[in-house]
């Protein structure tokens, strides 16, 4: 084993945080009916970066966590 010591002042803290963020994987939820929703709610506490999308107004909850990201789009069939 190996053990490095760093000091970490205040301004660093940031970018020490990034360093160590673990990296989330992309995923991307189409629909947001029931299935969709429960997809989403099973995937946000795991390391992915969601993007749910869905062309519906008002499909999507509010207090969402911030890896989950809701993208309005067009119909699908046009």
């Amino acid at each position: 084993m190996h053990l490095a010591y760093e000091a970490v002042t205040p301004d660093a803290a940031p970018a020490l945080m990034r360093r160590l963020a673990q990296a989330l994987q992309p995923v991307a939820v189409f629909g947001g009916g029931h299935v969709g929703q429960a997809l989403v709610r099973a995937l946000a506490p795991l390391p992915y970066a969601v993007t749910w999308v869905d062309s519906r107004d008002g499909i999507f909850p509010a207090g969402l966590p911030p890896q989950v990201r809701c993208e309005h789009s067009d119909p699908v069939q046009a």
